[in-house]
């Protein structure tokens, strides 16, 4: 299972980028009362467990012609500290077995899809899984890589400053 959707900004955002992370996927969308219960939990979890290689993207799906202005206003007000994609009926598509709002998906560092969890789920539920994730070995190679993103990112903040 793979994607590359736009974020909030129109900038390309792929799955496979968080290679060698724990990732959840949260397939969602403002309009669903089930959907707006777990969001507390997945900031939560993404402000605990992100520097051990959690990574929470959210898959937005919603209603209206022009959704981005309610979506970031959605996410400004919430704390949302996740990466929020507009999704397409192509990567619904894809998702094994789509049924409901929202969908949980839950991929392990080798970016294999571990576990599907359709509709709303407890805080304890989605962090007995993280944890378990998380336990697991990183893949030869992935540790290597997730070292190189921080210090990409500090050249950037350095080169902007200039």
């Amino acid at each position: 299972f793979d994607f590359t959707l736009p974020d909030l900004d129109g900038k390309p955002v792929s799955l496979s980028s968080f290679q060698g992370k724990v990732v959840i996927v949260d397939v969602w969308g403002t309009w669903c009362p089930p959907c707006l219960a777990e969001v507390p939990h997945f900031v939560e979890l993404q402000k605990t467990y992100g520097k051990q290689g959690l990574q929470i993207v959210g898959i937005n799906y919603e209603r209206s012609a022009d959704p981005i202005p309610g979506i970031k206003s959605f996410a400004k007000e919430h704390g949302i500290n996740y990466p929020l994609v507009i999704g397409n009926e192509a990567t619904q598509n894809k998702i094994p077995e789509f049924q409901a709002f929202p969908t949980t998906l839950f991929i392990d560092r080798k970016g294999e899809v571990r576990l599907m969890a359709v509709g709303a789920r407890p805080q304890s539920y989605l962090e007995a899984v993280v944890k378990r994730l998380l336990s697991e070995p990183a893949p030869a190679g992935a540790k290597k890589a997730a070292k190189k993103k921080p210090a990409a990112k500090k050249a950037k903040a350095k080169a902007k400053k200039k």
